[in-house]
């Protein structure tokens, strides 16, 4: 299910719910009343001792296949980086027994942001694009993470569009000074 699906599915389910459900009472959260949902539970899919998350809000961490989800690992995550600190860029294996699949690292990376991490819309099911830094500047890099195969791009990117032909980005080092809160 593609990110507008899922919004598109869960706004019906909340107007149906808040329909089905007015003046009815409610019970407090952990109730039997709250578990039921047409989603399945939550299930924590890393563990430790490293610390698993994948980034901004609206990049979904998905494969086309639902078979990887994309995510970055670190040894802490209880500070803020070091400038140059890297991180590890990967994905699960959900038919794995959810195994961590490590496939580069990067120090272009905030606990906000991530990496910018998430698939390419032309190919969903193998390519993912990050940040990166090479010699001393800010680039993006296409990993097809099945072969390890990478092209990189002269700029970091924001946001790419669905197809995976154009994208965004802005001057993370600008951002950095004026709102460093939102890079590390």
């Amino acid at each position: 299910m593609d990110r507008r699906g899922f919004l598109e599915r869960t706004a019906a389910a909340m107007l149906a719910g808040s329909a089905a459900n007015a003046g009815a009472p409610q019970g407090p959260a952990g109730s039997p009343d709250a578990a039921k949902s047409d989603y399945p539970p939550a299930t924590a899919v890393t563990r430790g001792p490293k610390c698993h998350f994948f980034g901004y809000y609206d990049k979904c961490p998905w494969d086309a296949t639902g078979r990887y989800l994309l995510g970055m690992e670190i040894d802490y995550c209880d500070r803020n980086p070091e400038p140059g600190e890297p991180l590890t860029v990967g994905m699960v294996d959900l038919k794995d027994d959810n195994r961590y699949v490590p496939f580069d690292r990067t120090t272009a990376w905030s606990w906000q942001q991530g990496t910018m991490l998430q698939w390419v819309g032309s190919a969903p099911d193998r390519e993912a694009i990050y940040n990166a830094v090479e010699d001393d500047r800010y680039v993006a890099i296409i990993r097809d993470v099945h072969s390890g195969k990478t092209r990189t791009l002269p700029r970091p990117i924001y946001a790419v569009d669905r197809a995976g032909k154009q994208a965004v980005t802005l001057d993370f080092d600008r951002l950095n000074r004026l709102r460093p809160a939102a890079t590390g």
